[in-house]
């Protein structure tokens, strides 16, 4: 049986996928920074939960040699923090993930899958990019997802496959960021105009990439 070790379980997406994989018939280990969040994913069957900081090294190391992981799955980021400067986004999106990385190849890890964002385009984007556009990203979380990106391009080997997944804003249960604000103020029957009102956004559910396939269905076609 594949096992499959996902970063940040606790959030929108890690959650849920952690779950569909597991009813897939994946052997699936769910690490989470702490129990916080994580409840709402243990009664399934299939799942082990481990507990460990992204960026404490040894912990994960410790972790990768306990078991044979054939997959990793790295969803954990800072994402909406308000109090994040640039050397958090820079420690935990960028230089966790290529610590991560090199972890894998370390343990003999088959397979990398890395979240990055759609934001690695920049933010004023009026056309319809697809994977060979060109990179301007404009934020500290951005700009630490596009690093990470570059560095698992250019440090990878014939050993371990890679694939980067770049979604735009994702919303769902568990959402901890904007798109849930947004639809808690609507359901107020207040309805704010942002800029000029002609501001274009392109939010999906975890349950919706395109017609017939979820973003855990892509996620799920790579492994």
């Amino acid at each position: 049986m594949t096992e499959i070790l996902i970063t940040g379980a606790n959030g929108c997406i890690g959650s849920a996928l952690v779950k569909y994989l597991a009813k897939s018939g994946y052997k699936v280990t769910a690490l989470a920074r702490d129990i916080m969040g994580i409840n709402n994913i243990s009664p399934v069957e299939g799942i082990d939960i481990a507990y460990s900081d992204i960026c404490d090294t040894e912990k994960i190391d410790e972790l990768l040699s306990l078991k044979q992981f054939d997959v990793i799955i790295h969803l954990a980021a800072i994402v909406h923090a308000r109090d994040a400067g640039e050397n958090d986004f820079e420690r935990v999106n960028y230089h966790a993930t290529a610590v991560l990385f090199e972890l894998a190849k370390k343990h003999h890890i088959k397979q990398f899958v890395f979240i990055s964002t759609v934001a690695v385009y920049g933010e004023d984007t009026p056309k319809v990019f697809d994977e060979e556009a060109p990179c301007s990203p404009q934020t500290l979380y951005a700009l630490s997802k596009w690093k990470a990106e570059e560095y698992i391009k250019c440090n990878c080997n014939q050993h371990i496959r890679f694939s980067i997944i770049r979604p735009s804003t994702v919303y769902g249960n568990n959402d901890k960021g904007n798109i849930k604000r947004l639809f808690n103020i609507a359901k107020r029957g207040i309805f704010p105009v942002i800029g000029d009102g002609n501001n274009l956004k392109s939010p999906v559910s975890y349950t919706h990439l395109r017609p017939h396939e979820t973003v855990l269905d892509l996620v799920f076609r790579l492994l």
